[in-house]
């Protein structure tokens, strides 16, 4: 039985950044934490590398048998979240980010002053030689769900998976993740409904270095891939109705849902056939009650792609 309150928990598959995102771990002002590593049938150097800083921090290794990524994302990272023991709080990270030297610490110190289910830290992007790319996501202090949706589908807010602390009450409440083919979309509608009650609460005085490495699945353009994005983009906005049914207007959603739609489409317009894009579309629009729109999303997709 470990005695820290504090989960940090990396499902690995790729070492490339990996020694990066552990060191930046062990290199924490506070080291009140058990870091678990869940190795997804990749690299031995993982292990290796995990084995490496042993004597610096408190790390749990696990080698998995099957790899699950690359089936079911959300299911690899609950099974590294099942490795964690008692610990309070958890905080599901990478294996290619970073984060700030004071990060633990703050976190100790804001839940020392508050109650919340879940807390953020804001986001600066790198790329992969870890250059700050000069963008960066500035959240208010608390965050409620349905700002997060809308700045979030509006692309005012970075809403990733490795920001974010949350108390494992709150996460069995909401049994685990929401699942999205491909996670798409899983940490977003995740976050929304750990902060429904409360807020989220943002941590000042260090950052998580998101890095934009081109080798994320965000990056990924394989028309099967882009597929599977757009089917899962759908099943996302179906449960945004569902959610926020009778809590938000109904034009207030559709408007939202449209323009974040409009603007996905604009990144993967030519990577699909379009057979699949027309049928995509039509699903959208009869989801929204937009039909009437079709022929007119169709030509501003056409002066998009010029």
């Amino acid at each position: 039985m470990r005695n820290n309150k504090l989960a940090i928990v990396i499902p690995a598959y790729k070492e490339t950044y990996f020694e990066t995102a552990v060191s930046s771990i062990a290199n924490q002002t506070c080291k009140d934490f058990t870091l678990y590593v869940g190795n997804d049938c990749g690299s031995d150097e993982i292990g290796l590398i995990s084995e490496k800083y042993s004597s610096r921090i408190d790390i749990v290794y696990h080698r998995f048998d099957e790899n699950l990524g690359g089936k079911d994302l959300v299911a690899q990272w609950e099974r590294c979240i099942a490795l964690t023991q008692d610990e309070e709080w958890i905080w599901l990270f990478s294996d290619d980010d970073v984060m700030g030297e004071r990060c633990v610490e703050l976190f100790y110190k804001t839940i020392s002053r508050n109650d919340f289910d879940i807390y953020h830290f804001d986001v600066k992007e790198i790329d992969g030689k870890g250059n700050e790319t000069g963008k960066c996501s500035k959240y208010q202090d608390i965050t409620h769900a349905f700002y997060l949706y809308e700045n979030k589908m509006m692309c005012k807010l970075l809403s990733l998976v490795v920001e974010n602390v949350f108390s494992r009450e709150i996460y069995q409440k909401c049994h685990g993740f929401q699942r999205f083919d491909l996670a798409w979309g899983s940490d977003t509608a995740t976050w929304i409904k750990f902060c429904s009650e409360k807020g989220m609460k943002t941590i000042d005085g260090d950052y998580v270095y998101w890095r934009n490495s081109g080798e994320n699945i965000t990056a990924t353009v394989s028309s099967q891939i882009v597929e599977r994005k757009l089917n899962a983009l759908l099943d996302f906005f179906s449960w945004s109705k569902k959610y926020f049914y009778g809590s938000v207007p109904p034009w207030r959603l559709r408007s939202i849902n449209l323009y974040a739609y409009m603007i996905r489409l604009r990144s993967f317009v030519d990577c699909v056939p379009k057979s699949f894009l027309n049928k995509n579309i039509t699903s959208f629009l009869k989801m929204h009650h937009l039909t009437f729109l079709y022929l007119p999303m169709k030509l501003v997709l056409t002066v998009l792609k010029k």
